[in-house]
């Protein structure tokens, strides 16, 4: 468990340049999460289901955008 303030913005830190060069760039959504983090707003934990659960809500809509697209495309339009 990362204690200190400087410790958890060492780790996010680390973590951004990981994924940096994966060629990932985080969004501003998501560095705004990674602030509250630092400043101990919420927890890891905390931080790991927000994103999790946006994921989830990023997926049902690009599904759901899908599946519309299919009906117009059975439509003819």
């Amino acid at each position: 468990m990362i204690k200190t303030r400087k410790d958890r913005e060492e780790s996010v830190k680390a973590a951004l340049a990981n994924g940096a060069l994966e060629g990932m760039k985080p969004s501003p959504e998501f560095r705004a999460l990674l602030n509250r983090y630092i400043a101990g707003e919420i927890s890891l934990d905390d931080a790991i289901e927000y994103t999790k659960a946006e994921f989830q809500r990023k997926q049902n809509i690009e599904n759901t955008i899908g599946e519309g697209l299919k009906v117009l495309k059975q439509l003819g339009l």
